[in-house]
């Protein structure tokens, strides 16, 4: 029990640190930042883009419609006598 008494002691004392990733720099091999040449910035000349294409869209429509098929035939199956 004492020594679960002084663990307990001594995690109060740690100082807790956020480990969560504020900012982000990148450098050139010459050590020079260029950081500003690859932020995404939404102006009229230049869209912001997440990636994700039509084509990964139709993908996933494609998926729950099979999904909501199989779900109907099951359904369809079980609750029929």
């Amino acid at each position: 029990m004492e020594e679960l008494d002084s663990l307990l002691e001594k995690s109060v004392e740690e100082t807790l640190y956020n480990y969560h990733l504020v900012t982000t720099s990148m450098y050139d091999a010459k050590g020079m930042e260029i950081t500003e040449n690859y932020r995404n910035e939404e102006d009229a000349d230049h869209r912001v883009s997440s990636g994700s294409g039509k084509a990964e869209l139709f993908l996933h429509d494609v998926y729950i419609a099979i999904v909501m098929g199989l779900g109907y035939i099951f359904t369809r199956y079980f609750l029929t006598e």
